[in-house]
Protein backbone atom coordinates (compact mmCIF):
# COMPACT_ATOMS: atom_id res chain seq x y z
CA UNK A 1 0.00 0.00 0.00
CA UNK A 2 1.10 3.41 -1.12
CA UNK A 3 1.18 5.59 2.00
CA UNK A 4 1.67 9.48 1.89
CA UNK A 5 2.77 11.19 5.15
CA UNK A 6 2.10 14.68 5.97
CA UNK A 7 3.94 16.29 8.67
CA UNK A 8 6.42 18.73 9.92
CA UNK A 9 9.48 16.99 7.69
CA UNK A 10 10.65 20.57 6.37
CA UNK A 11 11.70 21.84 10.06
CA UNK A 12 15.05 22.03 10.75
CA UNK A 13 14.51 20.42 14.42
CA UNK A 14 15.88 17.02 15.63
CA UNK A 15 12.36 16.02 16.67
CA UNK A 16 10.66 17.02 13.91
CA UNK A 17 13.01 15.07 11.53
CA UNK A 18 13.37 11.83 13.42
CA UNK A 19 9.57 11.42 14.39
CA UNK A 20 9.32 11.59 10.30
CA UNK A 21 11.99 9.30 9.28
CA UNK A 22 10.65 6.26 12.14
CA UNK A 23 7.15 6.75 11.03
CA UNK A 24 7.98 6.14 7.74
CA UNK A 25 10.56 3.30 8.26
CA UNK A 26 7.82 1.60 10.78
CA UNK A 27 5.46 1.91 7.95
CA UNK A 28 8.09 0.28 5.52
CA UNK A 29 8.75 -2.47 7.66
CA UNK A 30 5.20 -3.09 7.84
CA UNK A 31 5.27 -3.88 4.30
CA UNK A 32 4.03 -0.14 2.88
CA UNK A 33 5.63 2.13 0.52
CA UNK A 34 5.62 5.23 2.20
CA UNK A 35 6.27 8.72 1.01
CA UNK A 36 6.59 12.08 3.03
CA UNK A 37 4.53 14.89 0.72
CA UNK A 38 6.70 17.56 0.22
CA UNK A 39 4.14 20.42 1.90
CA UNK A 40 6.00 23.25 3.13
CA UNK A 41 3.49 26.02 3.97
CA UNK A 42 4.04 29.71 3.31
CA UNK A 43 4.50 31.06 6.97
CA UNK A 44 3.66 34.80 6.97
CA UNK A 45 4.55 36.65 9.85
CA UNK A 46 2.84 38.79 11.93
CA UNK A 47 5.41 41.90 12.75
CA UNK A 48 8.26 42.41 14.66
CA UNK A 49 8.29 41.42 18.37
CA UNK A 50 8.33 44.43 20.48
CA UNK A 51 10.85 44.86 23.31
CA UNK A 52 9.90 46.73 26.48
CA UNK A 53 13.20 48.30 27.84
CA UNK A 54 16.96 48.19 26.55
CA UNK A 55 17.91 45.54 28.03
CA UNK A 56 15.41 43.25 26.65
CA UNK A 57 15.83 45.31 23.04
CA UNK A 58 19.56 43.87 23.14
CA UNK A 59 18.35 40.36 24.19
CA UNK A 60 16.19 40.32 21.24
CA UNK A 61 19.15 41.21 18.64
CA UNK A 62 21.34 38.78 20.53
CA UNK A 63 18.55 35.88 20.16
CA UNK A 64 18.42 36.90 16.52
CA UNK A 65 21.90 36.75 16.26
CA UNK A 66 22.14 33.35 17.28
CA UNK A 67 19.36 32.21 15.76
CA UNK A 68 21.08 33.30 12.19
CA UNK A 69 24.56 31.94 13.51
CA UNK A 70 23.01 28.44 14.44
CA UNK A 71 20.47 28.17 11.41
CA UNK A 72 23.66 28.72 9.51
CA UNK A 73 25.56 25.97 11.04
CA UNK A 74 22.25 23.49 10.95
CA UNK A 75 20.31 23.89 7.88
CA UNK A 76 22.41 21.89 5.35
CA UNK A 77 22.79 19.15 7.75
CA UNK A 78 19.31 18.73 8.19
CA UNK A 79 19.03 19.18 4.42
CA UNK A 80 21.11 16.45 3.98
CA UNK A 81 19.71 14.73 6.07
CA UNK A 82 15.86 14.97 4.38
CA UNK A 83 17.39 13.50 1.01
CA UNK A 84 19.40 10.75 2.78
CA UNK A 85 16.89 9.73 5.38
CA UNK A 86 13.17 10.83 4.46
CA UNK A 87 10.87 9.29 0.75
CA UNK A 88 10.25 12.91 -0.03
CA UNK A 89 8.14 13.26 -2.62
CA UNK A 90 9.74 15.34 -6.01
CA UNK A 91 6.22 17.44 -6.15
CA UNK A 92 6.61 20.20 -3.93
CA UNK A 93 3.53 22.08 -2.90
CA UNK A 94 2.55 25.35 -0.35
CA UNK A 95 -0.62 25.69 -0.03
CA UNK A 96 -4.17 23.40 0.66
CA UNK A 97 -5.41 24.26 -2.91
CA UNK A 98 -1.79 22.72 -4.38
CA UNK A 99 -2.95 19.46 -2.79
CA UNK A 100 -6.19 20.04 -3.85
CA UNK A 101 -5.26 20.62 -7.68
CA UNK A 102 -2.82 18.18 -7.53
CA UNK A 103 -2.84 15.64 -4.68
CA UNK A 104 -0.32 12.90 -4.50
CA UNK A 105 -1.72 9.28 -5.49
CA UNK A 106 -1.36 7.28 -2.86
CA UNK A 107 -3.81 4.55 -1.03
CA UNK A 108 -4.00 5.82 2.20
CA UNK A 109 -3.11 9.35 3.85
CA UNK A 110 -1.18 9.93 7.40
CA UNK A 111 -1.30 12.71 9.25
CA UNK A 112 1.38 13.20 11.99
CA UNK A 113 3.41 13.46 13.99
CA UNK A 114 4.02 16.42 15.68
CA UNK A 115 2.13 19.63 17.07
CA UNK A 116 -0.25 19.81 13.54
CA UNK A 117 -3.09 20.45 14.79
CA UNK A 118 -1.62 23.24 17.09
CA UNK A 119 -3.77 26.59 15.82
CA UNK A 120 -1.37 29.11 17.64
CA UNK A 121 -4.79 30.66 19.06
CA UNK A 122 -5.60 31.27 15.19
CA UNK A 123 -6.95 29.39 13.11
CA UNK A 124 -6.11 25.29 12.19
CA UNK A 125 -4.63 24.45 9.25
CA UNK A 126 -7.07 22.07 7.56
CA UNK A 127 -4.45 20.17 4.88
CA UNK A 128 -2.67 18.86 8.53
CA UNK A 129 -6.36 17.33 8.38
CA UNK A 130 -5.91 15.83 4.63
CA UNK A 131 -8.70 17.70 2.94
CA UNK A 132 -7.58 16.73 -0.59
CA UNK A 133 -7.43 13.48 -2.07
CA UNK A 134 -9.91 11.28 -3.64
CA UNK A 135 -12.74 10.19 -1.75
CA UNK A 136 -12.68 6.33 -1.00
CA UNK A 137 -8.64 6.80 0.09
CA UNK A 138 -8.01 6.03 4.05
CA UNK A 139 -7.41 9.05 6.01
CA UNK A 140 -5.44 8.69 9.61
CA UNK A 141 -4.63 10.68 12.27
CA UNK A 142 -0.97 9.61 13.71
CA UNK A 143 0.35 10.60 17.13
CA UNK A 144 -1.31 14.19 16.01
CA UNK A 145 -1.00 16.58 18.60
CA UNK A 146 -2.59 19.81 19.64
CA UNK A 147 0.18 21.33 21.61
CA UNK A 148 -2.14 22.45 24.14
CA UNK A 149 -4.00 20.80 26.49
CA UNK A 150 -7.42 22.70 25.47
CA UNK A 151 -9.20 24.57 22.81
CA UNK A 152 -10.37 27.82 22.43
CA UNK A 153 -13.87 28.09 22.67
CA UNK A 154 -14.19 30.19 18.80
CA UNK A 155 -12.34 27.33 17.65
CA UNK A 156 -14.66 24.51 18.49
CA UNK A 157 -16.47 24.52 15.11
CA UNK A 158 -13.83 24.64 12.92
CA UNK A 159 -11.70 21.86 14.80
CA UNK A 160 -15.22 19.82 14.62
CA UNK A 161 -15.22 20.12 10.71
CA UNK A 162 -11.51 20.07 10.34
CA UNK A 163 -12.29 16.16 11.94
CA UNK A 164 -14.64 15.21 10.06
CA UNK A 165 -12.92 13.52 6.88
CA UNK A 166 -11.00 11.55 9.18
CA UNK A 167 -11.48 7.55 9.35
CA UNK A 168 -9.12 6.86 11.89
CA UNK A 169 -7.91 9.31 14.59
CA UNK A 170 -5.04 8.73 16.94
CA UNK A 171 -3.68 11.15 18.83
CA UNK A 172 -0.05 11.58 21.07
CA UNK A 173 -1.57 13.00 24.23
CA UNK A 174 -4.12 12.14 26.07
CA UNK A 175 -4.95 15.36 26.21
CA UNK A 176 -6.35 15.40 22.63
CA UNK A 177 -8.63 12.29 23.22
CA UNK A 178 -10.32 14.75 25.50
CA UNK A 179 -10.46 17.73 23.20
CA UNK A 180 -11.76 15.46 20.68
CA UNK A 181 -14.16 13.90 22.52
CA UNK A 182 -15.86 16.82 24.33
CA UNK A 183 -15.51 19.29 20.83
CA UNK A 184 -16.32 16.71 18.29
CA UNK A 185 -17.61 14.29 19.98
CA UNK A 186 -15.77 11.64 18.38
CA UNK A 187 -13.76 8.62 19.70
CA UNK A 188 -9.37 8.73 19.42
CA UNK A 189 -6.73 6.78 20.49
CA UNK A 190 -3.50 7.77 22.52
CA UNK A 191 -0.55 6.03 20.83
CA UNK A 192 3.22 6.31 21.07
CA UNK A 193 5.24 8.88 19.19
CA UNK A 194 6.70 7.08 16.33
CA UNK A 195 10.32 8.12 17.38
CA UNK A 196 9.22 5.78 20.54
CA UNK A 197 8.43 2.51 17.88
CA UNK A 198 12.22 1.63 16.81
CA UNK A 199 14.81 0.35 18.21
CA UNK A 200 17.94 0.96 15.69
CA UNK A 201 18.22 4.03 13.87
CA UNK A 202 20.63 2.71 11.35
CA UNK A 203 22.47 5.84 10.55
CA UNK A 204 24.15 5.93 13.89
CA UNK A 205 27.96 7.20 13.39
CA UNK A 206 30.45 4.80 14.68
CA UNK A 207 33.42 7.39 15.12
CA UNK A 208 32.16 8.95 18.59
CA UNK A 209 33.09 12.14 17.57
CA UNK A 210 32.66 13.45 20.62
CA UNK A 211 33.97 11.01 22.38
CA UNK A 212 31.76 9.35 25.32
CA UNK A 213 30.98 9.06 28.56
CA UNK A 214 29.97 12.45 29.32
CA UNK A 215 26.84 14.53 30.63
CA UNK A 216 24.92 15.14 27.11
CA UNK A 217 22.81 18.55 27.86
CA UNK A 218 19.73 19.12 24.83
CA UNK A 219 17.61 21.97 25.88
CA UNK A 220 15.18 24.24 23.98
CA UNK A 221 13.58 27.63 24.93
CA UNK A 222 11.89 27.88 28.23
CA UNK A 223 11.73 30.52 30.55
CA UNK A 224 14.72 32.28 32.16
CA UNK A 225 13.54 30.92 35.89
CA UNK A 226 13.71 27.15 34.46
CA UNK A 227 17.23 27.91 32.46
CA UNK A 228 18.61 29.06 35.74
CA UNK A 229 17.66 26.08 37.37
CA UNK A 230 18.59 23.47 34.81
CA UNK A 231 21.69 25.44 34.44
CA UNK A 232 22.28 24.87 38.39
CA UNK A 233 21.14 21.32 38.17
CA UNK A 234 23.59 20.84 35.32
CA UNK A 235 26.42 21.81 36.99
CA UNK A 236 25.76 19.89 40.20
CA UNK A 237 25.88 16.55 38.17
CA UNK A 238 28.78 17.15 36.27
CA UNK A 239 30.75 18.00 39.43
CA UNK A 240 29.00 15.30 41.27
CA UNK A 241 29.37 12.32 38.18
CA UNK A 242 33.22 14.00 37.47
CA UNK A 243 31.45 14.31 33.20
CA UNK A 244 32.39 16.71 30.81
CA UNK A 245 29.38 18.18 29.24
CA UNK A 246 28.51 18.58 26.07
CA UNK A 247 25.69 21.11 24.77
CA UNK A 248 22.77 21.38 22.69
CA UNK A 249 21.21 24.48 22.07
CA UNK A 250 19.65 24.75 18.56
CA UNK A 251 18.96 27.67 16.38
CA UNK A 252 17.25 30.73 19.17
CA UNK A 253 17.78 28.68 22.20
CA UNK A 254 21.09 29.73 22.98
CA UNK A 255 21.44 30.61 26.30
CA UNK A 256 23.38 33.29 28.19
CA UNK A 257 23.67 30.05 31.08
CA UNK A 258 25.22 27.37 29.33
CA UNK A 259 27.95 25.28 30.54
CA UNK A 260 30.79 23.14 28.84
CA UNK A 261 30.96 22.71 25.14
CA UNK A 262 28.30 24.20 22.19
CA UNK A 263 27.99 21.85 18.91
CA UNK A 264 26.32 21.90 16.58
CA UNK A 265 25.32 17.65 15.28
CA UNK A 266 23.69 16.57 12.43
CA UNK A 267 20.52 14.48 12.95
CA UNK A 268 22.16 11.52 12.58
CA UNK A 269 25.32 12.94 15.01
CA UNK A 270 22.78 13.76 17.17
CA UNK A 271 21.45 10.59 17.93
CA UNK A 272 24.93 9.42 18.26
CA UNK A 273 25.57 11.66 21.06
CA UNK A 274 22.78 9.84 22.63
CA UNK A 275 24.30 6.80 22.11
CA UNK A 276 27.68 7.47 23.50
CA UNK A 277 26.74 9.55 26.55
CA UNK A 278 26.66 8.53 30.18
CA UNK A 279 23.89 10.96 31.76
CA UNK A 280 21.50 13.16 29.38
CA UNK A 281 20.01 15.87 31.16
CA UNK A 282 17.12 17.45 28.47
CA UNK A 283 14.05 19.75 28.93
CA UNK A 284 12.54 18.14 25.36
CA UNK A 285 10.68 15.28 24.89
CA UNK A 286 12.48 14.12 22.22
CA UNK A 287 15.68 14.33 24.09
CA UNK A 288 13.74 12.03 27.02
CA UNK A 289 12.69 9.64 24.31
CA UNK A 290 16.60 9.19 22.82
CA UNK A 291 17.39 8.94 26.45
CA UNK A 292 14.91 6.09 26.90
CA UNK A 293 15.95 4.51 23.79
CA UNK A 294 19.80 4.24 24.43
CA UNK A 295 19.22 3.05 28.24
CA UNK A 296 21.43 6.14 29.83
CA UNK A 297 20.87 7.48 32.81
CA UNK A 298 18.49 11.25 32.69
CA UNK A 299 16.93 14.06 34.03
CA UNK A 300 14.27 15.77 32.18
CA UNK A 301 12.88 19.01 33.33
CA UNK A 302 9.92 21.38 32.31
CA UNK A 303 9.65 23.82 29.53
CA UNK A 304 7.45 25.88 31.06
CA UNK A 305 5.85 27.11 33.98
CA UNK A 306 2.05 26.73 32.61
CA UNK A 307 0.28 23.77 34.03
CA UNK A 308 -0.25 21.19 31.18
CA UNK A 309 2.36 22.04 28.71
CA UNK A 310 5.06 19.75 30.00
CA UNK A 311 1.71 17.01 29.45
CA UNK A 312 3.15 15.17 26.88
CA UNK A 313 6.63 14.53 28.92
CA UNK A 314 5.37 13.56 32.30
CA UNK A 315 2.65 11.08 30.82
CA UNK A 316 5.38 9.15 29.17
CA UNK A 317 7.61 9.34 32.11
CA UNK A 318 4.73 8.11 34.19
CA UNK A 319 3.49 5.43 31.85
CA UNK A 320 7.51 3.97 31.47
CA UNK A 321 7.64 4.48 35.54
CA UNK A 322 10.18 6.66 35.31
CA UNK A 323 8.36 9.56 36.89
CA UNK A 324 10.87 10.35 39.27
CA UNK A 325 13.29 11.32 36.77
CA UNK A 326 11.17 14.96 36.35
CA UNK A 327 12.70 17.48 37.87
CA UNK A 328 11.75 20.55 38.77
CA UNK A 329 12.96 23.88 40.85
CA UNK A 330 10.96 22.75 43.22
CA UNK A 331 12.84 19.16 43.77
CA UNK A 332 14.76 18.92 46.87
CA UNK A 333 18.42 18.74 46.69
CA UNK A 334 18.34 15.11 48.79
CA UNK A 335 15.35 14.39 46.13
CA UNK A 336 17.64 15.05 43.08
CA UNK A 337 20.95 13.11 45.04
CA UNK A 338 18.78 9.89 45.60
CA UNK A 339 17.91 10.06 41.84
CA UNK A 340 21.59 10.35 40.92
CA UNK A 341 22.59 7.71 42.62
CA UNK A 342 19.70 4.75 41.90
CA UNK A 343 19.83 2.64 39.10
CA UNK A 344 17.12 2.68 36.71
CA UNK A 345 15.36 -0.64 36.29
CA UNK A 346 15.50 -0.90 32.49
CA UNK A 347 13.75 -4.32 32.34
CA UNK A 348 10.46 -2.49 33.80
CA UNK A 349 10.76 0.06 31.03
CA UNK A 350 11.23 -2.22 28.19
CA UNK A 351 8.26 -4.30 29.35
CA UNK A 352 5.85 -0.72 29.64
CA UNK A 353 7.58 0.18 26.42
CA UNK A 354 6.48 -3.06 24.45
CA UNK A 355 2.91 -2.90 25.48
CA UNK A 356 2.46 0.33 24.37
CA UNK A 357 4.19 -0.33 21.48
CA UNK A 358 1.62 -3.28 20.74
CA UNK A 359 -1.14 -1.28 21.02
CA UNK A 360 0.28 1.88 18.39
CA UNK A 361 1.18 -1.21 16.31
CA UNK A 362 -2.59 -2.26 16.47
CA UNK A 363 -3.80 1.28 15.99
CA UNK A 364 -1.66 1.35 12.57
CA UNK A 365 -2.65 -2.29 11.45
CA UNK A 366 -6.37 -1.72 12.05
CA UNK A 367 -6.50 1.86 10.23
CA UNK A 368 -4.85 0.74 7.50
CA UNK A 369 -6.78 -2.26 6.84
CA UNK A 370 -10.93 -0.97 7.63
CA UNK A 371 -12.73 0.27 4.87
CA UNK A 372 -13.35 4.05 4.91
CA UNK A 373 -16.37 6.09 5.15
CA UNK A 374 -16.46 7.00 1.76
CA UNK A 375 -15.92 10.40 1.62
Amino acid sequence: MKIGILTFHYSDNYGAVLQTYALSRYLERMGHQPVVINYVPVENESGTKKYGSLRLVMMGLYIRQMSRYSSFRLSGKFSDFRQKNLPVTSEHYETLEDLQRRHPKCDAYICGSDQIWNPHGKAFNPAYFLKFGPKGVRRISYAASFGTPEIDERLHEELGNCLSELDSISVRESSGTAIIRDVAQKDSVRVLDPTLLLDDYHFKPDDKKFGEGYLLVYRLQQAHDLTKSLTKIVRTVSAQLKMKVINVSPHRYRFFLETGKTVYPSPEEWVGLFESAGFVATNSFHGTVFAILNKKPFLSFPRVNKAGQNGRMQELLAELGLQNRYVTPQTEDSDLRRELACEINWDAVCVRLARLRDSSRLFLQHALSRECDGR
